[in-house]
């Protein structure tokens, strides 16, 4: 009973049965911006699928990921990843292309592109605060030495 038991949430855990029911997909981005195994693949915001693979190569970045075999996926469509929330995770939207009837087959690639996601503006946002305190810095230095706080005190009296 435990040894079934321990199959049974090995296969759940794996999706394999998800996996029986659906078919492969790829999609092809620059960066993906800390998207992980497992994550959940959206279309039209409804979950359908699920990242099983993330391949590195020297050009690009390869996430294969799975569909259920309910959905069919319009040919033209796009993939992004997109951040949920502000302590959410990262997943995987598939953008539906209304302008053909044709539909992806197993191991057809897509294209994807990251957004930028809140993450990305602290990075930013840290690294400007980082720059104006070395600006400060240096500003501190300079006023606080007495010969050049003199000197401009004399440049802003010979200006009046």
């Amino acid at each position: 009973m435990l040894f079934v038991s321990i199959c049974s949430l090995i296969l759940w855990k794996n999706s394999v049965f998800s996996r029986v029911k659906s078919y492969e997909l790829i999609g092809e981005f620059q960066s993906i911006n800390g998207l992980l195994l497992n994550a959940v693949v959206k279309y039209r915001g409804y979950p359908v699928g699920r990242v099983t693979n993330i391949q590195p190569k020297p050009d690009k970045i390869e996430v294969v990921f799975f569909i259920d075999k309910a959905y069919a996926i319009p040919k033209g469509s796009t993939v992004k990843i997109i951040f949920d929330g502000l302590v959410g995770e990262k997943y995987m939207e598939i953008i539906p292309n209304p302008n053909t009837k044709d539909v992806y087959l197993s191991g057809d690639v897509l294209i994807g592109y990251s957004t930028a996601g809140l993450s990305d503006f602290i990075d930013v946002g840290t690294q400007n605060l980082l720059e104006l305190k070395s600006i400060l810095n240096t500003m501190a230095s300079v006023f606080g030495n007495e010969k050049i706080s003199f000197a401009l005190q004399e440049v802003i009296f010979s200006m009046q």
